[in-house]
């Protein structure tokens, strides 16, 4: 029986690769990418199907071994009291509940994760996931599948109960709940600080430069976190928010609205237009030196600098910028190929996905669908961990940056949070995740769908919240938080189907869902409360590090050349500063640009004000000697660069610069009265416009000094 149902577990892992040979990228199949496993990593696609079938076989194994097991627990005997074979219906009740049980496993992970198999199975069934996630839990499936393999443990009549076979099932069973149940428990919440308290506690503080912890939430919009209806909806930032010791910025703008080119500016303090790094996929030319900036300058100061991420934190082993350790996947060919060939088999996901086997299977971290905020506490406990078993960073203070991805879309929270404020009658089709559509077929969602959308973004991000305070408490437990300058902030919003605009980010400057995220700085134990904990004039994401090197007492950080490079913020809120030393900050301006359009279609404002060039899949290409990483092809980088719309943001006014086929179109938004730009005032205020255009060319030489104007086009040198 053992080895039959090794045997088994390879049969039915051929059948499942045959019905899902078509690999995918960017959740679309692509018959490229089977011809860059057969091209490039031929051996990386054999040996992740290897460690597929070892897992598999390991845990058929252990199934077989418990029919075996089972079926002997209690013989039957003859008049003659001779033991005797359990009759036919009886032997394969075992295997039946073996079946049940397995069956209730997968069923449990799809529960789970039910992004990671709604590719492979129909419409129907997704639906009815979708209706059991309301009615159950995915613990409670995996308890009753255990619970039903101790059934023969139960005594019955007229047998002889067999103890070796009986405790044979019992250690079965329970190796088995070491493999899919070995979870650790999510931390509680109730640590909460309450408002008008220190977020740090009364810990002493600790000697020498403080520990310096990063935390930046993907996607994150302002508004779900200060909103007016939103009391209570994130209740670990809020409460973070809330504390003595934490400034809060309500005006705090990103440069790019795309994850790459605005982590980059927020490390170096300097726009995309001088960092280099103006979209999403820079080829290896662009990122072949160090970065240098905030992470760099605390590594060079005796600083232990730790990354942790997800599947959007694939950026960080993309660019050198002062790193000792990173705990993120990479986007590479490679990365992608083993994750596909992770998601081949459905029925062995809730293997490839469990506690104990899941640390085999690294590549499914890059996927959204397996995105789950906890894994990061889980991620930043071991580098911890390992920090301080390094007897030469031990007494190092830590520079902690962890990057949650799970509010990026699709979206796609694990159990319960895809369904935490949806109902039982949405009718589908978006139960656990959406993409932007890069056709125009998102023009055509009625209310229920985009309610349905933002339910799902809702609920990843109090799947985020419920983590932060879980690292909250994990980071006080060890000590560190107390004496910790803390950062949270977002490396942009997200657009969520508001007037005239569909989902998603980086491809338009109107309204602020995508430019204004939050920025909170809690002080460390040892630093005087802040004078003032909330700052209503413009902050800009470049503005970061230039703040966080001075609140930590890092010397070297480069020194502002003009006003549109990262400015020290602090004088803001430090009661040692003197008033006029600040006034300059309270007179910023935040400049933004878009990145790429995925897709060239629609009828929406964006696509029909912009200078053409192709979709999505014509732009990028795999580079091959460079572990095969999404590049976009070198071709059109100049092209991406002198099609991009502008924006600036100075006092109450906000210009945006579209360059379209006929000419480049202005228009003018008062942000205070109209935050959403829907009423453009160019017309009716052209005194304002001219002197908006006039700062705003003034500041685009600044920034991007090779560029040529000619008739208010914006062209990067060499075209």
């Amino acid at each position: 029986m053992i080895f039959r149902a090794c045997l088994f577990a390879l049969l039915l892992m051929g059948v499942q690769g045959a019905l899902n040979s078509q690999p995918s990228l960017f959740g679309k199949k692509v018959s490229s990418l089977g011809a860059g496993i057969v091209q490039f990593y031929p051996g990386a696609a054999i040996f992740e199907t290897l460690k597929i079938a070892a897992a598999a076989s390991l845990v058929f194994v252990l199934f077989g071994a418990w029919v075996v097991c089972a079926r002997k627990v209690c013989r039957r005997t003859s008049g003659m009291n001779r033991p005797t074979e359990a009759p036919p219906w009886e032997r394969r009740s075992s295997l039946a509940i073996a079946a049940l049980s397995y069956g209730l496993l997968v069923l449990a992970g799809a529960v789970e994760y039910p992004s990671l198999y709604e590719s492979a199975i129909p419409r129907f069934a997704a639906a009815g996931i979708f209706q059991l996630s309301f009615m159950t839990s995915p613990v409670g499936l995996r308890l009753m599948a255990m619970a039903l393999m101790l059934l023969p443990l139960v005594p019955r009549n007229r047998g002889r109960f067999q103890w070796p076979y009986a405790a044979g099932c019992a250690a079965i069973v329970a190796a088995l709940s070491v493999i899919f149940l070995s979870e650790l428990p999510a931390a509680s919440p109730n640590h909460m600080a309450r408002p008008g308290f220190r977020t740090g506690g009364v810990a002493s503080p600790r000697k020498g430069p403080p520990h310096i912890i990063w935390i930046a939430v993907d996607s994150l919009r302002v508004d779900r976190l200060d909103g007016p209806n939103r009391v209570g909806f994130l209740p670990a930032m809020q409460s973070f928010r809330d504390g003595l010791d934490t400034v809060s910025f309500r005006r705090h703008h990103v440069g790019v609205p795309r994850t790459f080119p605005s982590w980059i500016e927020m490390i170096q303090g300097r726009y995309a237009a001088e960092t280099g790094i103006r979209h999403m996929f820079p080829g290896f030319p662009a990122r072949d030196h160090e970065f240098e900036g905030i992470v760099s300058l605390a590594q060079k100061s005796g600083y232990k600098t730790i990354a942790v991420s997800d599947f959007a934190g694939d950026i960080f082993p993309r660019f050198a910028t002062g790193f000792d350790v990173i705990k993120a996947p990479s986007l590479s060919l490679g990365t992608l190929i083993r994750q596909n060939i992770d998601q081949m088999f459905p029925l062995y996901t809730p293997i490839v996905t469990s506690p104990l086997l899941r640390r085999f299977f690294t590549s499914l971290k890059a996927s959204p669908a397996y995105s789950a905020p906890h894994h990061l506490e889980l991620l930043a406990g071991d580098a911890l961990d390992e920090a301080a078993a390094e007897e030469a960073s031990k007494d190092k203070p830590l520079f902690l940056t962890l990057f949650y991805s799970t509010a990026h879309f699709p979206y796609s929270a694990p159990w319960p949070y895809y369904r935490a404020f949806s109902t039982p009658a949405y009718p589908g089709p978006f139960w656990f995740q959406k993409n932007p559509s890069l056709s125009a077929d998102d023009q055509n969602l009625d209310d229920v769908q985009k309610n349905q959308v933002r339910a799902l973004y809702d609920g990843a991000l109090k799947s985020v919240d419920e983590s932060f305070a879980g690292l909250m408490s994990m980071l006080r437990a060890r000590g560190i938080w107390d004496d910790a300058l803390v950062i949270l902030t977002a490396d942009h919003g997200e657009d969520l189907f508001e007037a005239g605009i569909l989902q998603g980010h980086g491809d338009h400057l109107r309204g602020d869902q995508t430019l204004r995220v939050p920025l909170l700085i809690k002080l460390p134990s040892s630093a005087e409360l802040p004078a003032v904990r909330r700052i209503d004039s413009v902050s800009r994401s470049i503005d970061l590090a230039p703040t966080m090197a001075s609140l930590a007492g890092l010397k070297g950080f480069p020194v502002a050349r003009h006003n549109l490079q990262g400015m020290d913020l602090s004088p803001l809120f430090n009661p040692s500063e003197a008033k006029s030393s600040t006034s300059a900050l309270l007179d910023l301006s935040a400049y933004s640009e878009t990145e790429i359009w995925f897709s060239r279609t629609g009828s929406v404002f964006y696509q029909k004000k912009r200078l053409d060039y192709p979709g999505i899949s014509q732009l990028l290409t795999f580079d091959p000697g460079h572990s095969g990483e999404v590049i976009l092809n070198p071709r059109y980088e100049k092209m991406l660069v002198v099609s991009k719309h502008r924006s600036l943001v100075s006092g109450n006014w906000k210009l945006i610069y579209m360059p379209t086929k006929d000419g480049v179109d202005y228009e003018l938004y008062d942000v205070q009265s109209d935050p959403a730009n829907e009423h453009d005032l160019a017309a009716l205020k052209p005194d304002v416009l001219a002197a908006m255009k006039s700062k705003f060319m003034a500041g685009v030489r600044k920034i991007e000094t090779h560029a040529k104007i000619m008739d208010d086009f914006i062209v990067p040198e060499g075209i």
